[in-house]
């Protein structure tokens, strides 16, 4: 009976290194994918049409939050999605648009390339802080989405002779608000999971 015992436990300690090493592998394999997904993103967004230009105090304030959010791991976004590659989605332009910006304000260790996304563990206290986070962001979106509006208009009755870059705005918004719903049905429906 003494030797069956060790052998069991012997199997035992085996099956557990086993799983470990495939919960490791997982994990590499999910970093991985996560890295090629950001790089496809990456690619993605600079095919499409990127805004550019000034950045305003209500971007600004929206980066921040988002930075601070990425940070406490109160995004709803899958593990190991870059800060880089996040931000240059969420305000549809170009990743060198941010770095550039990091490096005048010297923060450019935001945004190091490697440096990737951990949620945070999902408790009653822990969603209700991501509940909030998403309120306060789309708060702070919309003020940055007026503010970028207010000066099209300015542009346009300035360049009156022009034709006016509303529509490409306008189809601008149309995507970021796509992806911040997208965003918010994701985080839904990750609570709702969590909750069954």
């Amino acid at each position: 009976d003494f030797i069956i015992m060790e052998l069991n436990k012997n199997n035992i300690e085996e099956n557990n290194v086993i799983v470990k090493n495939e919960e490791n592998n997982i994990k590499e394999i999910e970093e991985n994918n996560a890295e090629e997904n950001n790089d496809k993103k990456e690619k993605e967004l600079k095919k499409k049409k990127q805004r550019g230009g000034k950045w305003t105090n209500e971007e600004e304030e929206y980066v921040d939050r988002i930075v601070i959010d990425f940070e406490l791991g109160l995004l709803p976004v899958p593990r190991g999605t870059s800060l880089r590659a996040l931000l240059s989605e969420l305000l549809s332009c170009d990743p060198m648009r941010l770095t550039k910006k990091c490096a005048r304000n010297n923060q450019a260790a935001l945004f190091v390339k490697r440096k990737s996304f951990i949620p945070v563990p999902h408790t009653a206290e822990n969603i209700k802080l991501m509940l909030k986070s998403q309120d306060d962001l789309t708060e702070l979106r919309n003020k940055w989405l007026i503010k970028l509006e207010e000066m099209n208009t300015k542009t346009t009755k300035r360049k009156s002779n022009k034709i006016s870059n509303t529509d490409e705005n306008n189809n601008n918004n149309e995507i970021l608000n796509k992806n911040i719903n997208q965003t918010k049905i994701q985080f839904s429906k990750q609570i709702n999971d969590h909750m069954d």
